[in-house]
């Protein structure tokens, strides 16, 4: 669908990779846009999709990333990616948070993770039953965990902080600091002692009211809500789903580079170029997938109690899904 300055939608018919517009030409009208006939790859739009990007940050994300079936992006499919629907709601609806003045940047990757959470959401996730979602965000590179739970109490934050830990020295990096907000769960001495005592890493405390302390992880935040919302649009799953969309988001954006960066934020933090397997393309949050059952659950043929294979919906991938 295009959507025109003032405000009316058209659909886009789609033949043999043309895309087509049914209207009325008005002459003289500069303000009205109108596209016949625009040729653009399946491809492209397939993985501007995927990665809820616009013409600009597909372009980026190719060059960043390797393993997929996208090589150049041309004048025409930019045009058509640029003005799909989805794209109103991946536009940030506040202005970024600058860093904060009052902490030293860090200056290797891992050093330091800016923490925030997200919640409670009033729907809990169909998947876990979530309701809450932490995230942690490495202030060098930009890249993000995220995990889920029902609450976010003090063992809740620890349990999370202490897997962001436990993964980033498998990397090679020494985390040094959390920063956190003045949250009452986050600002726990004992959640301070617990951190120095088993894994050796300090916490730092913003200003009272002072949101630039941790402006990264709310950057991050506001990004992976707009990527949901966009996903839950196109597969017109309700509100429920939020979170786990979230996270999925958050796979996707560690693989795209950050503002002005060449590399994705994935490569800058693991030191490596994302490889994506071309035979696990990533899905679309919400694709419609069969899977088989395992052998010795499966009934005999043609069994409508114990199929060989059951419909489900694509809802986030494994920590080992894809590198």
């Amino acid at each position: 669908v295009l959507r025109y300055p003032d405000g009316r939608e058209w659909p886009l018919i789609r033949r043999n990779s043309l895309f087509f517009i049914r209207g009325k030409l008005v002459p003289y009208a500069p303000h009205f846009e109108t596209s016949i006939a625009v040729k653009a790859e399946d491809s492209a739009l397939l993985w501007a999709s995927r990665m809820n990007v616009d013409s600009a940050g597909l372009a980026k994300f190719a060059d960043a990333v390797h393993g997929i079936d996208l090589k150049k992006v041309t004048k025409h499919t930019q045009e058509v990616v640029d003005k799909l629907k989805f794209h109103r709601f991946e536009t940030s609806r506040a202005k970024p948070v600058g860093s904060t003045p009052t902490n030293a940047r860090a200056e290797r990757p891992g050093q330091v993770f800016i923490c925030d959470g997200f919640g409670e959401h009033h729907a809990p996730s169909p998947v876990d039953a979530a309701t809450y979602q932490f995230h942690a965000i490495c202030e060098y590179t930009s890249y993000g965990y995220t995990g889920t739970g029902t609450s976010h109490t003090v063992q809740e934050w620890y349990e999370f902080l202490s897997c962001v830990i436990i993964d980033a020295e498998a990397h090679g990096h020494k985390v040094e600091a959390m920063r956190f907000d003045r949250a009452p769960e986050l600002r726990s001495k004992d959640l301070e002692q617990r951190l120095w005592d088993k894994h050796g890493v300090r916490v730092q405390l913003t200003p009272r009211r002072h949101h630039e302390g941790v402006g990264a992880a709310e950057v991050n935040n506001d990004i992976l809500t707009r990527m949901a919302e966009a996903d839950l649009q196109r597969c017109q799953k309700g509100t429920a789903f939020l979170l786990p969309a979230r996270t999925y988001a958050q796979f996707r954006l560690n693989l795209k580079c950050a503002g002005t960066c060449k590399e994705s934020r994935a490569q800058r933090y693991k030191g490596k170029v994302p490889v994506l397997d071309p035979a696990r393309p990533l899905l679309l949050f919400g694709t419609s997938v069969l899977f088989n059952e395992e052998k010795q659950a499966r009934g005999p043929k043609g069994s409508l109690d114990k199929p060989r294979a059951n419909e489900g919906i694509m809802v986030g991938l494994a920590s080992n899904g894809h590198a």
